[in-house]
């Protein structure tokens, strides 16, 4: 918790008078945050009148799991500051597993999130976010695939690119989730903490052409709103690729590849881990626009 605080005071130091929102990077705040890559939520939000769909495969369960996640979200920008956003969780078996392919598939959860971005009017020089999200799972989908809990989040988020350091932006922010209990079955990773919790994360980000390297630093504890006394200290050095149309075969939207270590120590002991992702952003109305006006065969 000191080293956190310490690196955030001197973060506040290195922060020189810019104006926060000057800078309009390669990669979208929303779309850096790619869970178990980059986990932080930044103050950008999605501009006024887009409608962005987003596909989040996650990859890694073709060996880690039966069954492929494959998150699908919207995203819309009611205003310049202001977005709302639906994630719906679905799953399937893909066969390489114990499970024949496509045996069982189905949704394993629904969250409901909105972001404003207060801008830098409050504290000048560092851009402010404030967010809430609300997470439950659906139906009784495999135990792997689910936490199995009711999560009710809240962040307030302070981001600051360095005048003397083009590309950089340093950030923290302070998060809450207040969790319920199902009937849900589900499994545990090691670490995780089943219980109220408040956060505070510290890092970077610096954005480099195509490349975006993360760091995050984070502190999580139960002793504040939970019923247990668990911590849990985390570092995560990341990096965020917008993929060559190349390498997309020129197919339309914005196609990320995420590639984070991550290392915890709480409860459990230490864990350590390397996680790939891939998501792919798309113009949600110009795509639909362009299917609606496609000629019928």
């Amino acid at each position: 918790m000191k080293k956190l605080l310490v690196g955030l005071g001197l973060a506040t130091i290195l922060a020189g008078p810019v104006n926060a929102q000057e800078a309009t990077p390669r990669v979208s705040d929303d779309s850096l945050h790619i869970d178990g890559i980059f986990n932080s939520d930044l103050p950008g939000t999605e501009h006024k009148a887009n409608l962005k769909l987003v596909v989040h495969p996650h990859f890694g369960d073709f060996t880690q799991r039966d069954y492929l996640r494959t998150p699908v979200s919207l995203i819309y920008g009611v205003t310049g500051r202001w977005e709302i956003s639906e994630e719906t969780d679905t799953y399937f078996s893909h066969g390489l597993g114990k499970q024949s392919f496509f045996s069982r598939a189905g949704l394993s959860g629904l969250s409901f999130t909105t972001k404003y971005r207060i801008g830098d009017q409050w504290w000048p020089g560092w851009d402010i976010g404030v967010g809430a999200g609300y997470v439950f799972p659906v139906d009784h989908p495999p135990a792997e695939v689910t936490d199995g809990l009711k999560h009710l989040d809240s962040f307030v988020t302070f981001a600051h690119p360095l005048v003397k350091h083009p590309g950089v932006r340093i950030f923290w922010g302070l998060g809450s989730d207040l969790v319920k209990q199902t009937s849900i079955p589900a499994e545990t990773t090691k670490n995780e903490l089943r219980d109220n919790a408040q956060s505070l994360t510290v890092g970077a980000v610096w954005e480099r052409g195509a490349f975006n390297y993360t760091l995050e630093t984070s502190y999580t504890t139960t002793r504040l709103t939970g019923h247990t006394n668990h911590d849990v200290y985390g570092v995560r050095p990341g990096c965020v690729w917008e993929l060559p149309k190349k390498f997309t075969f020129y197919s339309k939207g914005q196609w990320l590849f995420g590639l984070s270590l991550h290392v915890d120590r709480g409860p459990d002991g230490f864990d350590a881990g390397l996680s790939g992702k891939l998501r792919i952003n798309f113009d949600f109305k110009r795509w639909w626009g362009a299917v609606k006006n496609h000629p019928a065969p």
